[in-house]
């Protein structure tokens, strides 16, 4: 994926807030929380920099994952953003690309000392209990790979509405909920529960999505992507790294098994061009904070919501 490669002069960041238990100004929502954050594979966060950005080069699930925070994104110029949970320091120095200010902040400490070689700059580390950072002071926050692993996914939203401005925006990527999914059956096969793949929960629906962001964000709109075959490579792919991990010697072995998969990676790509008529497996949302205002569905008097009575 290419992207544009002009950087402009970096802005004064927002000061990291030490102290916690916020509370969003115009939300009447508390932001104190605390999750459980369920960590990546300790080999993934153990390789380097520049091991991670050789893999980047050669993961065609991450470059579509980019690809897809990059098109909603559009131009960073001018724009204070954090990106948020993916741990990747691939794709924190591809998103500093596109100029405009950057924070970022890592689910691990094992992480932090990868993703800062990489941007040449402070990574800050998610406590569990709050952004470490003022009320209102980003344009655009990027969640990546992270509503899927945290226990209280409700509260880590709050805390997005909390450091927005007031009309910032809010990009979310989650793997998709799908109920009728062809892959299940390899899942099974090659036993990659949601706890193998480091998560507490299997994803989102597309009305999960909206009803955890409805009460302070406007949803305009909503993308899947990476299709059946691209995920059916990467769950073998992803079988095999595992294996390798643990055998030891892993960044070297790594680097040639993702290297020997892209060709598969590519094809499968290809083929998923067919399914057109399927949704992806993962989505990606674009959503613009409003004050938090908890919406309700309307009910009749005698408690049957409107749904209820027309069957619908």
């Amino acid at each position: 994926i290419a992207a544009p490669a002009r950087r402009l002069p970096r802005r004064q960041l927002p000061e990291a807030d030490t102290k916690t238990g916020n509370r969003a100004r115009d939300s009447g929502a508390t932001t104190f929380f605390s999750c459980r954050i369920v960590a990546d594979p300790p080999y993934y966060a153990a390789m380097n920099a520049d091991v991670q950005i050789k893999l980047f080069r050669k993961l065609l699930p991450q470059q579509l994952r980019l690809r897809e925070i990059v098109r909603l994104l559009g131009a960073a110029d001018g724009k204070v953003c954090l990106d948020a949970g993916h741990d990747s320091a691939a794709m924190s120095k591809h998103l500093r690309t596109l100029g405009g200010s950057w924070c970022t902040v890592v689910r691990q400490e094992a992480s932090r000392t990868v993703v800062e070689q990489a941007i040449g700059d402070k990574a800050h580390v998610f406590d569990g209990h709050s952004l470490p950072f003022d009320d209102k002071v980003f344009d655009v926050v990027i969640l990546s790979d992270f509503l899927e692993r945290v226990t209280d996914d409700h509260a880590l939203i709050t805390e997005c509405h909390r450091v927005l401005k007031p009309t910032g925006r809010l990009i979310v990527d989650v793997p998709h909920s799908k109920r009728w999914a062809m892959l299940r059956p390899f899942e099974a096969l090659l036993g990659t529960s949601i706890a193998k793949r480091e998560r507490v929960r299997q994803g989102y629906t597309e009305a999960e999505l909206f009803q955890l962001l409805k009460h302070g964000f406007d949803v305009h709109s909503v993308r899947s992507y990476s299709k059946a075959f691209v995920e059916l490579v990467d769950m073998f792919v992803c079988f095999k790294a595992g294996r390798i991990a643990e055998s030891g010697a892993r960044d070297e072995r790594l680097v040639k098994l993702y290297s020997r998969a892209y060709p598969f990676y590519w094809l499968a790509y290809q083929a998923d061009g067919l399914l057109f008529f399927a949704k992806g497996y993962n989505i990606v949302a674009v959503a613009v904070r409003h004050p938090w205002r908890p919406r309700k569905a309307p009910v009749l008097h005698d408690g049957r919501s409107i749904t209820e009575v027309t069957g619908l």
